[in-house]
Parts: structure tokens; C-alpha cells; sequence
């Protein structure tokens, strides 16, 4: 829908409030301003205004932002539909995003620019997807900031979640019985641990810590395996090949590195991947011999493990955190990227085109895929709030907020249809229905 004047595009056309806690819901909106001028905007509704907190703010030229209406409150039992107002106008350029009361003052510098307005339809719902969540862990608030973790991984067929520690531990949790498995305090206790994996068919678990030592260790015998210096800077992103005795790191110091662990761990391929950290690295879930890198220098890669260049790089414009395949149906293949700012976008692989952009998210980690074979995809939104995004509804399906922090990473238990979310002050699961 879009508003008489054509300032703004707005998506999505119904607004959809999902309660999820404490009867309050949030729904997403973006919008798109394809002028050249700030557009100022505020919504609201003249019968919902006890519920529904007033948002306003300014989209700036050529560009889609991400906004999130409150319902602090369940309205009538009565109420099915309603609807809110978007006003919106031509705003001085000087004029950034303030408080909830600043288009007033909006509207005083922009004297006689019109004031446009359009009626979009709400509908209220309740959660759907999502089933039972639970916190599995959660660090003591009293404890030192080491304690916290840094990434988490899922074994595919135990009940186990494996987690790295700031102080250099790693601990593996049962996630049915809530309870550790296993702890090593000292696997590396002068460095902080910066990845970890399971590698399940050899019935062990790596980790990589910060000055590019890759730590391997059974955890059927609870044992060192081998330990090596991988690379000159911290291990950020470790996988494991899912049929070839192979292990792929990436670092700080540009690399992305294949182990062959039945040559004695030797290092058969040395990609120099980025201009700077090689931020996450995977396997294509439908072709094994490709990888998919992206680095805070902008860049998503796709490789061949046989090859030392990139078959594809594609300019995602900023600072990338996060990479995920995800195929939603159909002969469609998808990569997903999440950006520092909090941006995600959802590319194309068979065009390599970028097919959508989702604005508005929490900064740092905020997305993620449920499953590769699933439309569904985790969103962080602001405040750290977890929930799922269905990619073909374009609707956001349940939300929750854990209160763990800041999130590191995704993974899915297979087992139990289980999304687990890496907090830094824990872990969480999301049961998918």
C-alpha cells in the first residue's frame, strides 16, 4: 500500500500484532521512501490509543527502514480488526529521528508542505508457530564477565549443546535434562575460546580460542586429541564436512583454512578470503564441495574447496556477521546475510541477486535459519527479542524475549524440532510446531 502523495511504501499491507508475553505485541513494519527528501511519518489510532503506543519517526531518501508498533495491551474481546493512520510529509532535511512527540515540530519547519494520510487495516493473534521455550542456561549474575559464552553448536543426535566459555572453557549441556554434561576449565585458561564444533562421527569437539589455536578433544574419553596453531589471530567460524575427514576454519587474519584429519590434521587449502575477519564460514547444504564466507569487508563469497579463488562475490554493502543456506520450497536456493547494523538480506544463488531486505533489526548477530529445508528464519529484533520469520508469508510468527542478552549464534536440534539460541549471559530453545 502506498500513501497518496507516493512518499512511502508500506509493507505489510495488514498489520498483524502477535502477543507473546505478558499480554503486549509487536508487529513490523517497513517502509520505503523512493524520493530524495526525508520523509517524516507518524502512526496511530484514534481508537486503539490505550493499547497501541504512538510511533513516529523519519525515513530517509531512497532508503527502507524497519519499525516495530507496540500493543502494550490486549484490546476488546469484541475487537478483530481495526485500523490505524499514517500521516507522513515532506520533511527539512535537517530533521533526524527524535522522540515519540517531535512531529510536531516537524510539521512547524515543514510550513506548507501537505500532510498525507492513509488508513492501514490491524489484526491481533496469538503465537503459532513456536511451541514450548525454555532457558537451558543461564549465567549467574554475580559471576565475572569471562563466564559468559561466545558460541554455541548442537550435536545431531545426542541431546547435547556445546558451548564456549570467555575464561577459555567449554561445557556441553543435556538440553532434555537441563543439566551440564561435561566442563574443562582448563582446555585453554590464559585465552579466551572463540568457536566451537562437534565433529560427531569421531565422537569429538573442537574449539578455536583467540590467538588461532584449534583445540581437538573427545568427549567419549574425555581426552585431548590434538591441539595446533591454525592461524595468526583468533578462530571465529569452524565447520566440519559432513562425509570427508575435513574441518574449515576461518580467522581474524583473512584466512579460511581446510584440515585434513586423516593426514595428520594437515592443512590442504589456504584461501585468502577477505581484507579482514573471515566472520562465519559453511558448507552448501546441497553441494557439499562449495563454501559460502562473508567478512567485515563486505563481501559474501562463494567458493569451491577445490579452487583457491571465489566462484561468486557479491557486495552486500556493509559489514557482514552471519551466513546461513536456507531453501524455503520449491527449486529455490537462498543464502541469508546479517549485517552489524542489523540488516539482513536474503539472496538469490541460482541469480546471485539480492531478493530482499529486511531493515530494523538488532545490531550485531540477527538472523538466522531454522532449518535449511524451511521457510521459517530467526530474527533478532530490537531489544534482543527472538522470533520467527516465515520468508513466504513475509509475517513474523512468535516472538519471545529470553533476557540473555546479546545473541552469538543459532543452531537446530533435529531431535526435538528445536531452534537453540547462543546468548551471551545463556542458552534458550524454541520449540518449532
Amino acid at each position: 500500500q502506498q500513501d497518496e502523495s507516493g512518499f512511502l511504501e508500506v509493507h505489510p499491507h495488514q498489520l498483524r500484532f502477535l502477543f507473546f508475553e505478558l499480554n503486549k505485541a509487536i508487529c513490523p513494519l517497513l517502509l520505503s521512501n523512493s524520493t530524495e527528501d526525508n520523509v517524516a511519518f507518524r502512526i496511530l489510532s484514534e481508537n486503539h490509543m490505550e493499547e497501541l503506543s504512538e510511533l513516529s519517526g523519519v525515513v530517509p531518501p531512497r532508503s527502507t527502514q524497519t519499525y516495530w508498533l507496540v500493543m502494550k495491551k490486549q484490546p476488546p474481546a469484541n475487537t478483530s480488526e481495526f485500523s490505524v493512520t499514517l500521516e507522513s510529509c515532506i520533511a527539512h532535511e535537517d530533521i533526524a529521528d527524535g522522540d515519540d512527540q517531535f512531529l510536531p515540530e516537524v510539521l512547524e519547519l515543514t510550513q506548507g508542505n501537505k500532510v498525507h494520510k492513509v488508513t492501514l487495516m490491524a489484526v491481533t493473534s496469538e503465537r503459532t508457530r513456536s511451541g514450548v521455550t525454555k532457558v537451558i542456561y543461564r549465567v549467574d549474575a554475580a559471576v565475572p564477565v569471562d563466564h559468559h559464552l561466545t558460541q554455541i553448536d548442537v550435536h545431531p543426535t545426542e541431546p547435547w549443546i556445546l558451548a564456549s566459555h570467555r575464561r577459555g572453557g567449554v561445557s556441553i549441556w543435556n538440553y532434555e535434562t537441563q543439566e551440564r554434561v561435561m566442563t574443562l576449565k582448563n582446555l585453554a585458561p590464559t585465552d579466551m575460546m572463540r568457536s566451537v564444533k562437534f565433529i560427531a562421527r569421531k565422537r569429538w569437539f573442537m574449539a578455536g580460542d583467540f590467538h588461532g589455536w584449534i583445540h581437538v578433544h573427545s568427549f567419549a574419553m574425555n581426552d585431548e586429541v590434538t591441539k595446533f596453531k591454525g592461524h595468526d589471530g583468533a578462530v571465529i567460524s569452524l565447520v566440519v564436512h559432513p562425509s570427508d575427514p575435513l574441518v574449515v576454519s576461518s580467522s581474524v587474519d583473512r584466512h579460511i583454512k581446510l584440515w585434513n584429519w586423516k593426514a595428520g590434521w594437515r592443512c590442504v587449502r589456504k584461501l585468502k578470503a577477505h581484507l579482514n575477519n573471515v566472520e562465519k564460514v559453511l558448507f552448501n547444504p546441497w553441494d557439499s564441495n562449495c563454501l559460502a564466507s562473508v567478512g567485515n569487508d563486505n563481501m559474501l563469497k562463494i567458493w569451491k574447496i577445490s579452487s583457491p579463488l571465489p566462484v561468486t562475490i557479491l557486495d552486500c554493502d556493509e559489514h557482514q556477521l552471519t551466513v546461513d543456506y536456507f531453501h524455503p520450497g520449491g527449486d529455490r536456493q537462498y543464502i541469508v546475510t546479517g549485517s552489524v547494523s542489523g540488516k539482513a538480506r536474503i539472496w538469490d544463488v541460482k541469480t546471485n541477486t539480492c531478493i530482499r531486505h529486511i531493515s530494523g533489526l538488532q545490531t550485531g548477530r540477527c538472523v538466522g535459519v531454522v532449518r535449511p529445508d524451511c521457510p521459517l528464519l530467526v530474527m533478532i529484533l530490537q531489544g534482543n527479542v527472538t522470533s520467527l520469520y516465515n520468508f513466504d508469508t513475509d509475517c513474523y510468527e512468535n516472538s519471545i524475549d529470553f533476557k540473555l542478552g546479546d545473541v552469538l549464534n543459532f543452531a537446530y536440534a533435529e531431535g526435538v524440532k528445536s531452534v537453540v539460541i547462543g546468548f551471551f549471559g545463556g542458552i534458550a530453545m524454541m520449540k518449532i510446531n
